[in-house]
């Protein structure tokens, strides 16, 4: 007798049932229950409201465990990408790209005063009111009109973004790649946003991944058969953010086909009244944010004394020590954009202390993720800088362990602040991102003129530990329990200060309590967790059992 399976219920509430085999397996396999994911609690969750009609959204375990992998395969890409880069140009050409980069990576959200960011906050909210489409359509055409408002203004006043910049006004022809660079910024960052808060990660990973692999291919291609210079690389990233919107367009068509036609439109005044202080409030975090991941480059530039081409070297050799901790921070900021929706999800139903038991989860598995992975890249250090660097960059192979430690700090703080955007108190990001550039900028005037490049990273890592410890002080404030397993994993990766052996002994000591005893994670968690593992593994394994017996099957 075929056994009947009952399907997951669909966004629509019918369930069919299917007696035939393949169709059975489709349902075994192609269903999406809502598991709680491998950062968070470990146990199934409800479904989502079914009237909320969305373009198959992945579930919250699904989007972890997408951006996982592609990550993985993402950051590969992108470090070998680097070690060309680093090998194939002069510290100076380096540094350039680095103030480039780190414009592009500030002005975007700055330039458009983070409306896109929104989405993860409120698609839900206006989701489940039926006001989805004017939602998106006013928010996107206020981010465009900005958008154009800033290339044309980096147009109008070159030498100033060039002196600005770069410290000096002779680099006009590369700052006028910058505002032609910094609309397609503007437009990935924008998709990728509404992506995560329509909770389509597939998408969002999509354009990530596409993004990754073409600014590999042109960069590449570019330093080979034009010039190796960072104009080469300005053109590629602009190249490659244009080619990941044109994959995106079909993503982007069927999102909007899909969501509900408004039954009524919400008065412009109370609309904005929301949108505006949220959205003001995360780019003054944003700009904060990236304020502080650029300030001490800023300050090497004009204020340690040296000529504009020797500061650029300097900034050369930082960019080698933050080529791989810098990954940290890029996968701790897209998790929490993942983790954002999902979350305001749990607020909006009033489950706010699953929102807090999840964060305390997540922070604690991403802390133990970087620590292990922040040892092993210090062991292995040397040969990157002396082999595959060819030597050019001892100063970077100094410093790397400070730059390991704050990196690390700083993807954490951008985890922790998701329970303050949840709780719409994202003026307390602000404060702390505040309150940490501020000993950011005082440290570097004391100690980067006496320590140089050493001084400026370690004014950097006492910042961001500063904004790390007021995150997480806020959000306890705001009610969040914070569990003591989860500041001793925010401590840990001090240990990288000490050296690559410490580092190694210290991950392993977390890695064995981890798994031995309950001073990470309580006895809950660790079912969960080999829960949540045992899961997906039986899935992989049905799945590998069921295409094998299909294939023998058409054999």
């Amino acid at each position: 007798m075929t056994p009947v399976v009952p399907s997951a219920p669909s966004t629509s509430g019918r369930v069919e049932l299917r007696s035939n085999l393949s169709t059975l397996r489709q349902q075994l396999f192609v269903a999406k229950p809502d598991w709680t994911p491998f950062f968070l609690s470990f146990v199934p969750h409800s479904q989502t409201n079914a009237a909320t009609r969305s373009p198959a959204m992945d579930t919250l375990a699904e989007s972890v465990i997408i951006l996982l992998v592609l990550q993985v395969v993402q950051r590969v890409i992108g470090f070998g990408r680097g070690i060309l880069f680093c090998r194939w140009l002069e510290p100076e050409e380096l540094g350039q790209w680095e103030m480039a980069f780190s414009f592009l990576m500030l002005a975007g959200p700055m330039a458009v005063f983070s409306l896109h960011s929104a989405f993860g906050r409120y698609v839900e909210h206006y989701r489940v009111r039926g006001q989805l489409r004017p939602f998106l359509h006013r928010v996107t055409c206020v981010t465009f009109l900005l958008a154009a408002v800033a290339v044309l203004a980096i147009l109008a006043w070159l030498p100033m973004f060039s002196r600005l910049i770069f410290g000096s006004e002779d680099r006009c022809g590369l700052t006028a790649l910058l505002a032609v660079a910094l609309a397609t910024v503007i437009a990935q960052n924008f998709l990728l946003d509404l992506f995560c808060g329509l909770r389509l990660q597939r998408s969002a990973s999509g354009v990530q991944a596409v993004g990754t692999v073409a600014f590999a291919v042109f960069g590449i291609g570019l330093l080979m058969a034009w010039q190796t210079t960072a104009e080469s690389l300005v053109v590629a990233y602009a190249a490659a953010c244009v080619v990941s919107m044109i994959v995106a367009v079909p993503w982007l068509l069927r999102a909007w086909q899909t969501a509900d036609e408004a039954t009524e439109r919400p008065p412009a005044r109370a609309f904005w009244s929301r949108i505006l202080p949220f959205a003001l409030w995360i780019w003054a975090a944003n700009w904060l944010a990236g304020a502080f991941a650029l300030v001490d480059r800023v300050m090497i530039v004009h204020c340690s004394g040296l000529e504009p081409t020797a500061a650029l070297a300097q900034v050369g050799q930082y960019h080698s020590s933050r080529l791989a901790p810098l990954l940290f921070v890029t996968f701790a900021g897209l998790l929490s954009g993942v983790l954002m929706p999902h979350l305001s999800h749990d607020w909006e139903n009033g489950r706010r202390s699953r929102v807090a038991e999840r964060l305390n989860l997540s922070l604690k598995m991403l802390g133990l993720g970087l620590l292990i992975a922040g040892a092993l890249i210090l062991a292995a250090a040397p040969f990157v800088f002396d082999v595959l660097f060819q030597g050019k960059f001892s100063g970077g192979l100094a410093v790397l362990p400070w730059t390991m430690t704050y990196c690390t700090w700083a993807g954490l703080a951008f985890v922790a602040r998701t329970y303050l955007h949840c709780a719409e108190k994202a003026s307390l990001a602000s404060a702390a991102y505040v309150i940490g550039l501020t000993l950011n900028c005082g440290l570097n005037f004391i100690l980067l003129p006496r320590f140089g490049l050493a001084g400026a990273v370690w004014a950097t890592a006492a910042g961001n530990l500063a904004v790390l410890a007021l995150v997480v002080l806020f959000a306890g404030w705001l009610g969040m329990r914070i569990e003591a397993s989860t500041l001793l994993v925010c401590a840990l990766p001090v240990s990288f200060a000490l050296g690559a052996s410490s580092a190694l002994v210290v991950a392993a000591f977390a890695v064995l309590s981890a798994i031995r005893t309950h001073w990470l994670f309580s006895a809950d968690q660790q079912l969960q967790l080999i829960a949540v593992v045992d899961r997906y593994a039986n899935r992989f394994r049905s799945t590998s059992s069921s295409t094998a017996t299909t294939s023998a099957g058409h054999v």
